[in-house]
Order: structure tokens, then sequence, then C-alpha cells
């Protein structure tokens, strides 16, 4: 009997060699415990057995072990109840793996993403194909083996050797990261990163970096920033004012010709309400054309009087999205000169108007003539020389005015 126990062992022992190894250990420890007692009981049933002689000596033998070999057969057949739960779990979870790998192998195949598992010590398990070609411009068996950080931009090293640091410390994901690699070609791409500690993961046992292309993206922003900073510069050095006030009113950008003109500094006035820092121009032109450059969505150009400064501003607003972008100019001197002229000109009028009516109402006889000698002008007094009208004479030359009097 404890022979067939022994040979139940055996095949216990090599069904449990197949299992995965942590629950290979603990099973095989239960078996080698019970191995080592059913040694020892073989060893002291010899040792009766050579000390007793006779079918009686056979039957109490018998009747001392045989409860304990029965003991220990009920412990195998625990054993094998353990073992085939065990290979039932150990068939699923391998089932599970291989599905989960097949999924895997999938997303990598097919990820518009490029998804990269490398291990602990920073080289490359594993890559999407169709990604890393279209992204980076290798082949997968170019780069399989090969240390994540190799393609990287020197400047951007540091960065990642602190971030790979911390990923390890620390599992699950990690905030993304941003850095450039080299591609196939020579060229520069820009990268997205999110990294994703799964070394603990036993259907992983990696780090799981999923990397996005943004380098037209950065591009469009670099490009962007060089022309935001171009018409910055431009603005700074125009000659008219410009500033630009959000949907609240309040000041965005004050430029220095506007900080002449209005005599504020703009670190006083951005972030502040127009209409709070200059209360004066509430109800006057100011106010309402840019309440109605706002409101109907429509540029304005026109100009005002700012009596507190003493000066006349042709301003042009133009409304958008982010607020009302308003260019202006000092106009003062030429509302001034203008002001002269008009002065003038009423003056010379009114000069005029009375050199008339002296010479209109003079007793002498007045006639005058251009260079060519047509007669411009003659008063009451200088027609009576003439049966001719004003009009029919006024231009001719003093020969065709003898020729008419013929």
């Amino acid at each position: 009997m404890s022979q067939k126990v022994f040979n139940h062992l055996e095949q216990l022992q090599a069904h449990i060699d197949e299992l995965p190894p942590d629950q290979k250990a603990i099973l095989s420890i239960n078996v080698n415990h019970l191995s080592a007692a059913l040694q020892e009981l073989t060893i002291e049933f010899q040792l009766l057995w050579n000390s007793q002689v006779g079918r009686a000596s056979e039957d109490k033998i018998n009747s001392i072990f045989h409860p304990k070999i029965a003991q220990q057969a009920a412990t195998i057949r625990q054993l094998e109840r353990e073992l085939e739960q065990s290979q039932v779990q150990y068939k699923k979870v391998t089932q599970a793996l291989t599905q989960g790998e097949a999924r895997l192998q999938t997303i990598l195949r097919n990820s518009s993403d490029l998804i990269t598992i490398i291990e602990a010590d920073g080289r490359i398990r594993d890559q999407s194909p169709v990604a890393l070609e279209q992204i980076l411009g290798y082949k997968p068996e170019q780069r399989i083996g090969e240390f994540h950080s190799d393609l990287l931009h020197p400047d951007d090293v540091p960065a990642w050797q602190a971030y790979f640091a911390k990923l390890l410390k620390q599992p699950g994901i990690a905030p993304p990261i941003f850095y450039r690699k080299r591609h196939a070609s020579g060229d520069w791409v820009y990268l997205e990163v999110i990294a994703n500690n799964l070394l603990y993961d036993s259907s992983i046992n990696g780090i799981v970096i999923n990397s996005r292309d943004i380098t037209e993206r950065k591009l469009s922003a670099a490009a962007l920033e060089k022309s935001q900073k171009q018409i910055v510069n431009i603005l700074e050095n125009i000659t008219d004012g410009f500033y630009t006030i959000d949907p609240h009113w309040q000041f965005t950008y004050v430029n220095p010709k506007a900080e002449e003109c209005l005599h504020r500094k703009r670190q006083e006035l951005l972030g502040k309400n127009i209409w709070d820092q200059f209360p004066d121009t509430v109800n006057t032109i100011f106010f309402k054309q840019f309440y109605r450059s706002v409101s109907d969505n429509v540029n304005v150009k026109f100009e005002g009087y700012y009596p507190q400064q003493n000066i006349w501003l042709e301003i042009e607003a133009y409304p958008s999205e982010e607020g009302l972008s308003v260019f202006f100019q000092d106009i003062t001197d030429r509302k001034n000169t203008e002001q002269a002229l008009q002065k003038i000109h009423s003056q010379l009028r009114q000069q005029s108007k009375l050199l008339n009516t002296v010479l209109s109402t003079t007793p002498d006889r007045l006639l005058m003539f251009d260079l060519c000698g047509r007669l411009t002008y003659i008063n009451r007094a200088g027609l009576e020389l003439t049966l001719l009208s004003k009009t029919c004479i006024l231009g001719k030359t003093l020969k065709k005015l003898a020729c008419h009097q013929n």
C-alpha cells in the first residue's frame, strides 16, 4: 500500500512541475513535507517488520500503520484537488494572457500613436511597427533591443533621465513629458509622451510609453509665436497709439505711443476698465462709438476732442471675439491748423465782401485786367462806359470790347 502511495505522489509531483513558479512553489512544499513523512513511515514500518515474526505480527503492524498511511493518502487526495484547481486556474490565466497578448499586438499594429514597451533598464522590448515607421521612419528590427533614449535630442536627455528615474520608483501613470527624437531622415520630431509603469503587472512586466507626434502643432505654435513677436515689435514702434481691450472693457495691451498720448503707464492700465480709468469719456463720442463698434460688430473711424488733456484724437476701432483693437493719432496740430485756416478764410471773406462794397459804391470808374489784358473786374461806375452787361464784358480784352462797342 505504501508503494502505491509513493507512486501516486510521484504522479502528483509531475503534474505540479507543469504549474507556474509561484503555484509550483506552494504545492511543492506540501508535497515535500508529505514525501518526508511517508519516508519516515516506511523506515518505521521496516524496523517493526524486521523485529516481528508471523501472521499475528503482520496483522499488528498493519493495524498500526494502516491508519497513518490512510491519513497520508487523504492528504495526497487533498493535494490532488488543490492541484486540479491550480491547473484550471493556470489554464484560465494562460488563456487570458494569450488573448491579452493578441489584443496588445493588435493595438501595436493599428495604433496611430507610437506605443513602446521598455524594460526596467530602458531597452525597447516592443513597438507599434506602423506608427514607428510613420512617425520616426524606422523598422521595428532597427529599434528592438536598443535604449529608448538613444534617439533623444541632447538637450532633452537630462529631462528624460529624471523622468525615467522617477517613473521606476512609482508604478502607474506618470504626467506627460515633451521631447524631441531624431527621425531616420535626420530631422527632429516633437513628441508628447505619457508613460505607465506596469513592471509589477504580470501581464505586461514593462513600462508602456504612448508617444504622439506634435511636430506640426509645435512648429505652428513656434511660427505663431514668432509672428506675434513681430506684430508686437511693430506695435511697439509704430507712430500711432494702439491698445486692446477685452469684452469686459479691460486693457490687455498698451503700446508706448499710447502711453505718451494718454499720459499713463501701461502698468497702470493693464487689467483695468477703460471707463474707470477715463471716466470723463463716458457719454462722449468715444463711449458711443466704441459701444456701437462692439454691439454692431462694425469698424468705426471718428475724431474726438478730449478736453481733460486738450487734445484731438483720430480713432479707428476694430471689434473681434477678443474685444476691441484701437488705433489712434494725436491730431491736435492738424485741428489747430484747420481752425486757424478757417478763421483766416472767414476773415478774407469778410474783407473781400467789404472791399467789394467799397469798390462798387465809389463814383470813380474802376477796371482791373489780368496779365493777358483780360477784364477781370469792373465797378458800377465803370459799367456806365458801355451798353454791354457785366457778364458780356468780363474776360474780354479792350480790343474785343471796342469791337463789341462798334
